[in-house]
C-alpha cells in the first residue's frame, strides 16, 4: 500500500508468514520498483533482510534509488524513516529509525541493525500478530540548505514592491487565504500572491474509529502560491521568504526561483518549508504568523548582482497588539506580579487577580493564605503559595492557558496531567480542550494510564473515553503487557473493561 502528500511517500509493506522466511544472512527480498512523481519522478525499491546483512540477530532494511536513465534529478535529498506498524494500523514509535541521505542514481541507504529478531518475535502480539510483519517506509523530500547571503536581482521589469509583510492567522477552523496583488512599474497585478495555513493530509487509515491515535492530524503546513496574471513569456520570479518574530529576528527563511512558461495563467507552488509543529513559541503571537517577502520579477534579459537588502521602513505589525498578546508578555516578564507559586525549588510569578477570577480553587487558596499571613506579626511578607499536587511543567502549561486561552500540549501524557490539574483547580474551559485532544490522540497504552486517573478524579467522561478506546481495539489490547499489568493492579477496572467490551459487541455486532 502506498500513500503520498505534497513531498512525501509512505509505503506499508505487509509480509505474511514472516517467521517462515528462508533467507539466510546477507539474503534479501524486495518490493517491486515504484516511481514517485512527488520526488522528481524518481524510481525506488525497498529491500528487507530477515536475518540481517552481516548479523543474523538483526533485521535489516534499505531503500534503493534505481538507475532510471535520464529521468529525475541527478541527486535528491530524502529523509528515510523505517518503522513497524501494528495490525491495527498504529505506528510502533519505539521502532522508528530515520536519517537524511543524498540519493544519486543506483545508491542504497538504510539500517543494518533496524530491529533485533528477539525483540520482534518476543512481542508477537504487537509486531507479528497472525505472523504478519508490516514494515513502513516513509520518504520525505528535504529542502536544500540556504546559505546566509542575500542576492537582489537587477531587472528590466523592476519590482514595484520589493518587501511585503503579511500577517497570517494560524489556527482558524478552516483555511483563511491572504491574497496580495504584486505589481511592477511596467505592469499592474502581474502576479497574485496567495498565502494560507492548511492541515496536512492524514496518512493513517481513514477508517480508524474515534479514539485511535492519529499522529499527523495536528500538524499544518504554510502554503505560498504565485499565480501569473499577465501573458508575459518567459517570466522569472525569485522570492525570499522570512518568518518574523516579535523581536524582529529572522531565523526561518527559504529562497526559490521559478520560470513561467507560455500558459496565460500558471501557478507556482513555493516550496512548503514551514510546518506549524516546527515553529518556536515566539514565532506565533496572538494566533498570527508574520511572513516577510522579498520578491523580484524579471524578463528574459535580467542580470544578477550582489546588493545590500536592508528592508524598507514598515510599521511593525507587532505594535498592533491584542489583549491576549499583552497578557502573555505579562506572564513571561512577571511584571507587577503579586504572588509566587512554589513547586519544590521552582517559583512561578503570577497575578492573583487573574488566577483568582479564572479559578475558584485558586481564589480560595489565595484568600486562605492571606488570612493566615494576616494573623502573623503584621509585617509585610512575600506572598508564596506552595503547591504539591502539580508538577512544574504542567503548572507552566496551565498558566499559559490561564493567560492566553491557548492549549500547549505535546502528547497524551502531558495532556492527561494538564486535564487532571484543570479538574482539581475547577477550570472547565481547559478541561474541555484537553478532553478534545485526548479524544483524537489517545492510544490503547495511554487508555490504560487514563483509567486509574479517571477513577481517582471520579470522572465519568474520561473513564468512558478510555474504555471506548480499549473496547474498539480489544483484539489487540487484551494481548498487550499493559493489559496484564493493568489486570493485576486494577481488578475493579479490569472487570469494568471486560463488561464494557461485551456491551460494545452487543451494540455493534459484526
Amino acid at each position: 500500500m502506498m500513500e503520498c502528500n505534497e513531498n512525501e511517500h509512505v509505503i506499508d509493506w505487509k509480509v505474511e508468514r514472516f517467521s517462515f522466511c528462508p533467507q539466510t544472512t546477507g539474503e534479501k527480498f524486495s518490493t517491486g520498483q515504484f516511481t514517485s512523481q512527488k520526488l522528481g519522478n524518481t524510481a525506488w525499491q525497498v529491500h528487507l533482510y530477515p536475518r540481517g546483512t552481516e548479523d543474523a540477530n538483526y533485521i535489516s532494511c534499505f531503500l534503493e534509488r534505481k538507475d532510471d536513465g535520464n529521468v529525475g534529478p541527478r541527486d535528491i535529498s530524502v529523509k528515510v524513516e523505517f518503522s513497524l506498524v501494528t495490525s491495527e494500523g498504529l505506528l510502533c514509535k519505539e521502532t522508528v529509525k530515520s536519517e537524511e541521505y543524498c540519493f544519486s542514481k543506483g545508491t542504497t541507504f538504510g539500517f543494518k541493525h533496524f530491529m533485533k529478531r528477539d525483540d520482534v518475535f518476543g512481542n508477537q502480539a504487537i509486531y507479528l500478530l497472525k505472523d504478519m510483519l508490516t514494515l513502513r517506509c516513509r520518504m520525505r523530500k528535504c529542502a536544500p540548505q540556504i546559505r546566509q547571503s542575500y542576492v537582489k536581482v537587477r531587472t528590466i521589469v523592476d519590482a514595484h514592491i520589493p518587501v511585503i509583510l503579511i500577517p497570517l492567522k494560524m489556527f482558524d477552523k478552516g483555511p483563511r487565504k491572504v491574497i496580495f496583488p504584486v505589481s511592477t512599474k511596467a505592469e499592474k497585478d502581474i502576479l497574485l500572491l496567495t498565502v494560507w495555513v492548511e492541515k496536512d493530509k492524514v496518512l493513517e487509515d481513514p477508517k480508524q474509529s474515534k479514539g485511535k491515535k492519529a499522529d499527523n492530524t495536528s500538524d499544518s503546513t504554510v502554503h505560498i502560491d504565485f499565480t501569473k496574471k499577465r501573458p508575459i513569456s518567459p517570466l522569472y520570479v525569485s522570492c525570499h521568504v522570512k518568518v518574523v518574530n516579535n523581536e524582529n529576528d529572522l531565523p526561518l527563511e527559504h529562497s526559490a526561483m521559478h520560470m513561467y512558461g507560455e500558459s496565460p495563467k500558471e501557478t507556482w507552488n513555493f516550496p512548503r518549508f514551514l510546518k506549524t509543529s516546527n515553529l518556536p513559541e515566539d514565532m506565533v503571537q496572538s494566533n498570527s504568523l508574520i511572513l516577510q517577502f522579498n520578491i523580484n520579477v524579471c524578463d528574459e534579459n535580467f542580470q544578477t548582482y550582489l546588493e545590500d537588502l536592508t528592508p524598507a521602513t514598515f510599521t511593525n505589525i507587532w505594535n498592533h497588539r491584542t489583549l491576549k498578546y499583552d497578557f502573555i508578555k505579562l506572564l513571561k516578564s512577571g511584571l507587577y506580579s503579586d504572588a509566587k507559586l512554589k513547586i519544590r525549588d521552582e517559583f512561578f510569578p503570577v497575578h492573583r487577580s487573574i488566577l483568582g477570577i479564572r479559578s475558584p480553587v485558586f481564589k480560595k487558596l489565595f484568600e486562605e493564605h492571606a488570612s493566615v499571613e494576616g494573623t502573623s506579626d503584621g509585617k509585610h511578607q512575600e506572598f508564596v503559595l506552595e503547591l504539591t499536587d502539580v508538577d512544574g511543567d504542567t503548572l507552566k502549561r496551565m498558566l499559559d492557558y490561564f493567560y492566553s486561552d491557548e492549549l500547549d500540549v505535546e502528547d497524551c501524557a502531558s495532556c492527561l496531567s494538564l486535564y487532571a490539574s484543570a479538574h482539581r483547580y475547577d477550570f472547565p474551559p481547559l478541561k474541555l480542550e484537553c478532553f478534545d485532544f485526548l479524544s483524537v490522540h489517545m492510544s490503547v497504552k495511554e487508555a490504560f494510564t487514563a483509567l486509574p486517573l479517571a477513577k481517582e478524579l471520579d470522572d465519568r467522561d474520561l473513564k468512558l473515553l478510555a474504555s471506548n478506546v480499549i473496547a474498539d481495539n480489544h483484539e489487540y489490547a487484551l494481548l498487550t503487557d499493559e493489559w496484564m499489568q493493568f489486570a493485576e493492579t486494577e481488578h475493579e477496572l479490569m472487570i469494568h473493561i471486560l463488561q464494557h467490551i461485551r456491551l460494545n459487541k452487543k451494540e455493534n455486532p459484526i
